[in-house]
């Protein structure tokens, strides 16, 4: 049995989709009591998911993107995606990178950088952040603000899947997500005059 754990991480071509949806999934388990009260169990993390549709591309577009998908075996090949647009913060304030400034627990949802410009609007809700001990790439919850000494509370949307000692990096700008594909058969279509056109849905794989 093959594994693809300790090998080099690919990365998913650059080529530029003609649409992308960004969707996320969570595992939640919802039931009612005997008295009808709603009880609600989360397991694991949320995985951001991904939809990239790739049309009227030239045979030469499509050979590399289609080579590179077909190099994953299906489900089984993990890669980095790094998503157009959303890839980087939205705030012009924020640097690439920013550190950690106070250690956080694993199932923390807040985490406190340093590294910022003072008193601004250093993060977006929406934008991605990966942390450079962590698979996983997290959504901020809501906007960010910096204090004199260019500090901010970072409000996650997802818990923290492992700690975060001080100093950690936290990547802000270029953030590659961890995926894999969601189906083990893919396909591309080819129609007059000669076009190619594939769509491919993609999970965060952790």
């Amino acid at each position: 049995m093959q594994s693809h754990q300790g090998l080099f991480m690919p990365q998913f071509p650059t080529l530029a989709p003609s649409s992308l949806s960004m969707g996320s999934q969570s595992n939640n388990y919802i039931s009612k009591s005997i008295g009808g009260v709603r009880q609600a169990r989360r397991s694991g993390t949320t995985l951001l998911t991904f939809d990239a549709s790739f049309s009227k591309l030239t045979r030469a577009q499509a050979a590399q993107l289609w080579g590179f998908i077909q190099a994953q075996n299906g489900q089984f090949g993990v890669f980095d995606f790094a998503p157009p647009l959303l890839k980087d913060s939205l705030s012009s304030s924020a640097p690439a990178t920013a550190t950690v400034n106070t250690a956080a627990a694993a199932r923390q949802s807040t985490v406190i950088l340093g590294g910022f410009v003072a008193n601004k609007t250093v993060l977006n809700a929406g934008d991605l952040i990966r942390f450079a001990n962590h698979a996983k790439a997290y959504v901020v919850a809501r906007d960010a603000v910096s204090n004199a000494s260019g500090v901010a509370t970072i409000n996650l949307a997802f818990d923290l899947i492992r700690p975060l000692p001080v100093a950690t990096v936290a990547g802000l700008k270029n953030v590659l997500v961890q995926c894999s594909l969601v189906d083990n058969e893919q396909n591309q279509s080819i129609s007059a005059p000669f076009f190619h056109s594939l769509t491919v849905k993609l999970i965060e794989s952790i």
